[in-house]
């Protein structure tokens, strides 16, 4: 997906999406590919959602960031037909 793409489906600014795209691409997160004029970001690969279900559910556990147990469920965004970014 593009960044205006996640940044529709989120109702996030492209700005912002943006810089959020541009730190998970340094952390290892996701991969880039140029398509012509336009950046497609994707998850490296198909152990990512595991391992975010995982740090949600820690998270949500033990209340941080805002998480509580009663908070509702993430989103996903699909990026490709097999892989998607999950946003709380």
């Amino acid at each position: 997906m593009t960044v205006n793409q996640i940044a529709g489906v989120l109702g996030l600014s492209q700005s912002t999406t943006s810089q959020n795209l541009a730190i998970l691409t340094r952390a290892g997160i996701l991969m880039v590919g140029q398509q012509g004029t336009s950046r497609h970001y994707r998850l490296r690969g198909p152990r990512v959602p595991a391992i975010l279900a995982l740090i949600e559910d820690f998270c949500r556990a033990h209340a941080l960031y805002g998480v509580a147990d009663d908070s509702p469920v993430s989103t996903t965004v699909p990026v490709t037909d097999s892989e998607t970014i999950r946003s709380s």
